[in-house]
């Protein structure tokens, strides 16, 4: 019977379980580091992706905004300077005024606050004849716009013909008289396709809003808010 050698035992010496301590130790501390470095690398990917999209979306938004200010602005040099002409082709003038801003889709123009034209057709019987300065909802906004003489944004708001949308009013003067109002709605639903087809909203984990900052002529809901892009009937304070 053949016998089998015994394997000699392997001696570690205090100072060799130290250093293979230590080794560990530094392995264990390195891959913590290298976690904790691709986490922060994430996450500040994360950040400029986040902010990149803010801001495509806030320039969308702005762009949106500033047009119809300039589509009121256009209409009341329209009515100071060659108001009848105006007038009598209100339906024409508002057809061009709006093609270059899908989402303004009501105009008028508001005689002492008393609508007199509007455009377009359909929303003429339920809005000619209407009084925004005594409206009991919306008419301390003109009252504002008149008083600061500024012009204002309020929205969104349920319109008369039931939609909904931003309402932005242009207090119009004649030698530091008030005359006239120049009015651009902005329907909501349009607006936030607008805002959509210009920016890919799909291709981000978050959502934007739109909020006051020191504006005392904005109407917001409870939160601060005046837009979202959330579906819910309640705006809400995610962003």
């Amino acid at each position: 019977m053949r016998r089998t050698k015994s394997r000699p035992k392997v001696s570690i010496s205090p100072s060799q379980k130290k250093l293979l301590t230590f080794i560990a130790v530094l392995c264990f501390i390195f891959q913590a580091v290298s976690l904790h470095m691709m986490y922060k690398t994430e996450h500040q990917e994360q950040i400029d992706n986040a902010k990149i999209y803010g801001e495509s979306v806030a320039s969308g938004i702005k762009l949106i905004v500033n047009s119809s200010l300039y589509i009121t602005q256009s209409m009341e040099n329209l009515y100071l300077h060659n108001r009848k002409p105006f007038l009598d082709e209100f339906d024409m003038y508002c057809t061009g005024l709006g093609t270059s801003t899908p989402s303004a889709s009501e105009f008028f123009i508001a005689p002492c606050g008393i609508i007199s034209h509007a455009w377009p057709e359909e929303i003429k019987d339920s809005t000619i004849g209407f009084n925004i300065i005594k409206d009991t909802e919306l008419g301390e906004k003109s009252v504002q716009a008149i008083s600061t003489r500024e012009i204002t944004v309020a929205g969104p708001n349920i319109l008369k013909n039931g939609k909904t949308g931003f309402i932005i009013r242009n207090p119009i003067f004649t030698n530091g008289k008030f005359e006239a109002f120049s009015v651009v709605v902005l329907d909501w639903n349009k607006f936030v396709q607008q805002i959509i087809s210009e920016v890919d909203t799909s291709a981000s984990e978050y959502d934007f809003g739109v909020w006051k900052k020191n504006n005392r002529h904005t109407y917001t809901d409870e939160y601060g808010f005046i837009f979202t892009d959330r579906k819910s009937t309640r705006l809400n304070s995610s962003h």
